[in-house]
């Protein structure tokens, strides 16, 4: 998985580990609704977690967004299921 570090909407692009094609982009949204951006960072653990069977994705929110008086708003999570089956993938 990669991503781009744009100000306003972060597009995740999902590789194949063996091939290494794409399968695809996706973006993410907090609680709230608000696109996570400006992502320099992101982690996944594909270890069984309560309330995420098949791991999750973390991604930093606003991090390193430079703007005057704002900080870094933090990480927006997501379940892989959510992902997979979204993307079509097994999981």
């Amino acid at each position: 998985m990669a991503v781009d570090q744009d100000l306003q909407v972060t597009e995740f692009e999902v590789f194949d580990r063996v091939s290494l094609a794409h399968l695809g982009t996706f973006t993410m949204r907090d609680a709230s609704g608000e696109a996570t951006n400006a992502t320099d960072g992101i982690d996944i653990l594909q270890t069984p977690l309560p309330g995420f069977p098949s791991g999750v994705l973390a991604a930093c929110d606003g991090c390193g967004d430079v703007v005057p008086g704002e900080t870094d708003e933090g990480t927006d999570v997501v379940s892989w299921d959510r992902i997979a089956a979204l993307m079509g993938l097994d999981r």
